[in-house]
């Protein structure tokens, strides 16, 4: 759970960071960024979810 608020509060920094830079290639080049973080996210979620389902799924084969 700590790694998944790092990970969120970077996230905040990047966008916070993405819209308050002057510079034009600046702010796109962290604006990228922030949606290579997003997607990610997105992907380490995902992955969660379907190792979670497939120890449940275990387990309940397990226990009859």
């Amino acid at each position: 759970m700590a790694m998944f608020r790092m990970f969120v509060g970077e996230l905040q920094q990047l966008r916070h960071d993405a819209h308050d830079s002057l510079r034009r290639t600046d702010a796109a080049r962290l604006q990228r960024k922030l949606w290579r973080k997003a997607f990610g996210l997105a992907v380490i979620a995902l992955g969660a979810a379907a190792m979670f389902l497939d120890a449940a799924r275990s387990l309940s084969a397990f226990n009859g």
